[in-house]
């Protein structure tokens, strides 16, 4: 039950709310087949560069930091098969990113002059 802070209190019957997520987690559906569709056979290509605290490459070579951590648990729960690929800088991921050598690209920021380069 909704508090009189929640949906309710907004003028919205029970009916309209449970409608509302009925809808919404038709639309997630929808996102989530159509996303595993378009999911190439291959492994994703994932670009990172050195960007504490969001990636850093240790002394053996392998990667962690924030984005480094999230994008590993993504591909864990939708079971994606991945492989990490080393810039040496942003400009140079971007670079790769547009030329379509790398499928994501999770340390980098958002930015307009980015939006209209990629597809963020």
């Amino acid at each position: 039950m909704l508090s009189t802070s929640g949906a309710y209190a907004q003028g919205q019957t029970q009916a309209q709310v449970q409608a509302q997520a009925q809808a919404e987690a038709e639309v997630e559906v929808e996102v989530e087949v159509e996303v595993e569709r378009s999911l190439p056979s291959q492994p994703l290509r994932v670009g990172v560069f050195d960007a504490p605290p969001f990636a850093m490459r240790n002394e053996d070579g392998s990667w962690e930091g924030l984005s480094i951590e999230l994008w590993q648990e993504i591909a864990r729960h939708r079971g994606w098969a991945y492989e990490l690929r080393a810039y040496d800088s942003v400009a140079s991921l971007v670079k790769a990113v547009g030329a379509g050598e790398v499928d994501v690209a999770p340390a980098i920021a958002s930015s307009r002059a980015l939006e209209v380069t990629l597809d963020l």
